[in-house]
This record gives structure tokens, sequence and C-alpha cells, in this order.
């Protein structure tokens, strides 16, 4: 129970931590205006809360293992929707993260 304790703490610090210098870094790196950051910052919270509701009911069908990989599909799916990316050019705060995935 400790070591569930302790990694709680730690994720906590290092996400939050993290999470608390992500307007200054869009501001900073992609020069956006405070509403659109303070936008992007409250669509990532009301993602939480929309997927707060139906977590319970989720994990009570597929089960704690059953839940990763219908996440993982989700997740997928999300990303291979078609964007308008190719128009608006590279991302900047997404690079890392693209150019770290394995190629195809």
């Amino acid at each position: 129970m400790s070591s569930l304790l302790g990694t709680g703490v730690v994720e906590t610090f290092l996400f939050f931590g993290a999470y608390g210098f992500l307007g200054a870094f869009l501001k900073l790196r992609c020069d956006l205006s405070f509403t659109v950051i303070g936008l992007i910052l409250a669509c990532y919270g009301l993602g939480g809360l929309l997927y707060s509701a139906p977590v319970k009911r989720l994990t009570r069908a597929l089960g704690e293992r059953g839940l990763l990989p219908a996440e993982e599909a989700r997740s997928a799916a999300c990303f291979s929707w078609p964007s308008p990316s190719h128009r608006i050019g590279r991302i900047p705060f997404l690079a890392p993260s693209v150019s770290a995935s394995p190629p195809l």
C-alpha cells in the first residue's frame, strides 16, 4: 500500500509540476494568445471530467485488463483521424512525441 501511495505522490509532482508551466510554454514556443492557451487547458480539464463519468461502468464491463486495450484502440482511432496539420505546419510541442515513434 505504501508503494502505491508513493507512486501516486511522485506521479502527482511530476505531472502537475510540468502542467503548471504548460501555459508559459505554449506562449513562448507557439506565441498563442492567452485566450487560446486558456481554452486548451480548459479543454484538457473538461476531457478529464468527461472521462470520469463513464470510467466506473467501463471498468466494470471490461475489467482493468480489458480497459487498457480499449483505450489504446480509442487513442489509435483518434490519432489516425485526418487533421488539417499538413496545412498549418508542424506543431512544435508535439514534435518530440511524433519523432520518437517507431517507423511504420
